[in-house]
Parts: structure tokens; sequence; C-alpha cells
């Protein structure tokens, strides 16, 4: 009977343990605050890693890691992901904004940005870009949404097809989809 005490209290500390590091804001370095960021145990609500994308690109699941943003001398927000460890193609996504539109705000539609997906693929050795630009026709189906940017963290999804431009564009068929790619973009020096 002591041993299915002990067994019982064991269960419940270790279970209530668990729940708790799920109910609350991800902290793991004790030396850097990064009381921001989302608890990676928490998959509710599209949870993205820091310094990832994640979503459908043409219908296939794909996270793209690290993801990143740096801020230039000209005040443009520059936004660099790829897949890791990507040894037949070389997939990776750039967009640039500027940073006075998406600093410290949340819950925003961007609509002034330069977005770009392209691959290298190393089978047939070629590449190929596309590519949409905020306010023109070329966007008209990118839908980009910033959650929130704060504490050197931005957060946000987009879904909508994007044009070949590399090379000629010859095909207007020929686009990639993108569905519910949500990021969090960390802030690099």
């Amino acid at each position: 009977m002591k041993k299915l005490l002990i067994g019982s209290l064991l269960s419940i500390t270790v279970i209530s343990g668990l729940v708790s590091c799920q109910s609350t804001k991800y902290d793991a370095d004790p030396k850097t605050d990064l009381s921001y960021a989302v608890n990676p145990l928490d998959t509710a609500n599209h949870t993205v890693m820091i310094s990832s994308m994640k979503g459908k690109v043409n219908g296939a699941w794909m996270v793209l890691s690290p993801a990143y943003f740096k801020v230039d001398t000209n005040g443009n927000r520059n936004i660099h992901a790829s897949v890791a460890n990507d040894s037949v193609y070389f997939r990776m996504f750039d967009m640039t904004l500027p940073d006075g539109d998406v600093k410290n705000k949340d819950d925003m539609k961007i609509t002034n940005y330069t977005m770009n997906y392209g691959f290298y693929d190393t089978t047939i050795k070629k590449r190929r870009e596309y590519t949409a630009k905020g306010g023109t026709s070329t966007a008209t189906n990118i839908q980009l949404n910033l959650i929130e940017d704060k504490d050197g963290g931005m957060r946000g999804y987009f879904n909508g097809k994007i044009s070949l431009t590399l090379p000629e564009p010859g095909n207007p068929s020929d686009v990639v989809t993108f569905d519910s790619m949500y990021f969090y973009f960390d802030k690099r020096k």
C-alpha cells in the first residue's frame, strides 16, 4: 500500500509539473529575458518557434529556420529564412519592408514590402525565383499580417500566391502558393 501511495504521489507531481510548463511563457535561459517568446510546448494558435517559419508551400508542410531580420542603415528591415540542411533544394525566403512601418506595432496588415522565394534544384542545376511587391498588382494574392512586433521579435502570418520572375516568366500559372505561413522572426545585429 505504501508503494502505491508513493507511486501515485510521484505521478501527480510529474503531471502537474508538465501542465505548469505548458501554461506559462517560455524563458529557458535565465541570463536572457525571453518572456515575450511563445511557449514551444503550447501547440495551440499556430505556435511557431522563435527564429522560424512554418506552413504549407504548394500544399506540402515546410519549416524554414533560421528566420530572422536585420535593420540596415537605410531604415529597412531585411528578413531572411532558409530550410536547414537542405541538400537537394536550396530554399530561401527574403522580404524587405520599412522598419518604421512595423516597429512596435501589432494586429495590422502590411502593404509595403517586397517578398522573394527562391530555390536551386541541385539535381537539374536550375534556379527559380518568385516575387511579390506590396501595393502592386503582382501582390494582389498575398495577404501579409503582423500579429505583434516587440522585444526584438516579429510575429505574423501570410497566405497567397507569388509569381515566377527568374528565369524569364512565360507561364502566368507558374506560381508558388503559401498557405498559413506563420513566422516568428528575431532581430539579429
